[in-house]
């Protein structure tokens, strides 16, 4: 018998936005960050201005939580051995569930999620509970 795999849908993720045009931007992830799944939680890599899962415990920048550093990827990408350009994320203006959330190999506490949450807050992407 084979397995069906349900699908991360947008509105799973994105509860709402103001309007697209503000709540979205296109990026660039950066080579070498691997395959990423629709709902990852982005840093930016100060270097390159290229995104990459946030790290807490990094020092390229992608552990920045300040205004505009950090945003929720809207589709699954495969960044393994190229960038991958024009990107669409989430970052500001918007609401999400925390549930639906994938967080990179460096996020291991309570306290990373929340100064991402407080990170993203600041361009008002504002965390809704599960449901």
């Amino acid at each position: 018998m084979s397995t069906l795999t349900e699908r991360t849908y947008v509105p799973d993720v994105i509860k709402s936005e103001v309007d697209p045009v503000l709540s979205r931007k296109l990026v660039t992830i950066l080579s070498g960050a691997g395959i990423l799944k629709k709902g990852t939680v982005l840093g930016t890599v100060t270097a390159t201005g290229k995104m990459i899962p946030y790290d807490p415990t990094a020092s390229d920048g992608s552990q920045l939580t300040t205004v505009g550093k950090l945003a929720i990827l809207g589709a699954d990408v495969d960044a393994t051995s190229a960038d991958v350009l024009n990107t669409l994320v989430w970052y500001a203006l918007c609401s999400f569930t925390t549930a639906k959330l994938i967080w990179g190999a460096g996020v291991t506490t309570g306290t990373h999620k929340t100064n991402a949450y407080a990170g993203l807050a600041l361009c008002f992407a504002i965390q809704r509970p599960p449901g």
